[in-house]
């Protein structure tokens, strides 16, 4: 369990400083991509924020539940 907690603090602390890192990106370079063809800053922290919800559930679960679903 306690391996658990650590995980979630450290996301939780990696994703404050993401916000604060990101409130000092100006607009246009948040939504336009840097280079051609690759995403931009908004798409990756729109991507940051999906998966890690995802973990997020997935460490609020039972291992049993967890074990059920994808196996050892």
């Amino acid at each position: 369990m306690e391996d658990k907690t650590r995980i979630a603090a450290s996301l939780q602390a990696k994703y404050e400083e993401m916000c604060s890192w990101m409130e000092t990106v100006e607009g246009a370079a948040f939504s336009e991509p840097l280079v051609e063809g690759k995403w931009s800053i908004g798409q990756h922290a729109q991507h940051l924020i999906k998966s890690t919800e995802a973990v997020n559930q997935a460490l609020r679960m039972p291992k049993m539940v967890l074990r059920s679903m994808f196996g050892k």
